[in-house]
């Protein structure tokens, strides 16, 4: 039997949710691409098989990525793959969890892009 539930406190560029699966608490929260992403290079086994790289419009690759999140985000995760997927049966986790995703993605990936100059600050340089 597993039980699940979750809460989400964001800031405007910080955001952190807790999840409890099978009556634990869980942190759910990644503040780089790299660690994830590490994480599901290894357990895609993706040297081995670059065809495995990480697609988002994959179902299990996004669960795969889900459960890396956690992996970088809870030193010493007992909870196996298989017990995480077995959680995600309960399709409000579910949503939570990719919703939760897609707006660390949006936050992570404006640090990313450079803003753009205005036209008052390029006369500036001149």
């Amino acid at each position: 039997m597993w039980q699940t539930a979750h809460h989400v406190v964001c800031h405007l560029t910080f955001c952190t949710m807790k999840i409890t699966i099978n009556k634990k608490e869980y942190n759910f929260d990644f503040t780089g691409w790299w660690g994830p992403q590490y994480q599901f290079e290894e357990i895609m086994n993706v040297a081995e098989h670059p065809e495995r790289r990480f697609n988002p419009n994959l179902t299990l690759h996004m669960h795969v990525m889900f459960y890396c999140v956690l992996l970088c985000d809870n030193d010493g995760l007992e909870l196996t793959l298989d017990e995480f997927f077995e959680a995600l049966n309960d399709l409000t986790l579910v949503n939570t969890l990719s919703e939760f995703y897609a707006r660390r993605c949006e936050v992570l990936t404006k640090t990313l892009i450079p803003k753009k100059e205005s036209k008052k600050d390029s006369k500036k340089k001149r």
